[in-house]
């Protein structure tokens, strides 16, 4: 078995999960796509959120709030 077959191996293994992942993505999709944008939300910087920014002289009133 040489180079040339080894290489030939992992593609037709590569296009086979793909092929494969295109299938289960298209019968799965409307259930993929809210957890796959749930999870970009965690790494997307919200601008327009003031949320757990400090202003620079800014006074802070710091307290328990309770149950």
């Amino acid at each position: 078995m040489g180079f040339g077959d080894s290489i030939v191996g992992i593609v037709i293994i590569v296009v086979f999960l793909v092929f494969v992942w295109s299938k289960i993505y298209g019968h799965e999709k409307e259930h993929l796509d809210p957890m796959i944008e749930k999870i970009k939300g965690w790494f997307h910087k919200d601008e327009s959120s003031s949320e757990g920014m400090v202003e620079p002289g800014g006074s802070y009133e710091l307290g328990y709030q309770g149950i």
